[in-house]
């Protein structure tokens, strides 16, 4: 935006704050660029979270030779507690029955750099799901994650 102040043309730049639909946007992308570098067929859902009320679908929908991923997409600046809802939750656990799919949340921490996996059970009958720091720090990076799982 232009400004005249003194009769001289001024530049005010508006500084937004982040979106946080948008940097999820953005790592979502980012993780599913990496499992189509990794070979598999990768659907993200642009809506997952927004206003998908009547089909429920996770995040990130990845399929490699018949093993279907139903995953949940977590970041974070600083290592801390994530939360995942019953709602969130009770739509991951309905696609991945569904599905026949394995259920992960993929975290990423900037301060730890790369992408962690913590599995979920399809069959948790638990109101929320809490990954605390340790856990987060513990999981295992997603490229050993999908090898031991024997993905990849």
């Amino acid at each position: 935006m232009i400004s005249v102040v003194d009769d001289k043309p001024v530049s005010i730049v508006y500084r937004k704050e982040p979106n946080r639909y948008l940097i999820g946007k953005r790592y979502e992308l980012e993780l599913a660029r990496k499992l189509y570098k990794l070979g598999f067929a990768v659907i993200r859902a642009p809506a997952s979270g927004r206003k998908a009320k009547r089909i429920p679908y996770p995040d990130i929908v990845a399929i490699k030779k018949r093993n279907i991923l139903v995953i949940s997409v977590k970041y974070r600046s600083t290592l801390g507690t994530i939360y995942i809802s019953e709602d969130e939750l009770r739509k991951m656990i309905n696609f991945a029955n569904r599905s026949d799919g394995i259920m992960i949340v993929a975290v990423k921490v900037k301060e730890l750099g790369d992408w962690r996996v913590v599995q979920l059970s399809n069959t948790c009958n638990i109101e929320k799901v809490i990954l605390t720091v340790d856990m987060i720090r513990n999981a295992k990076r997603l490229e050993d994650w999908l090898r031991e799982s024997k993905l990849v």
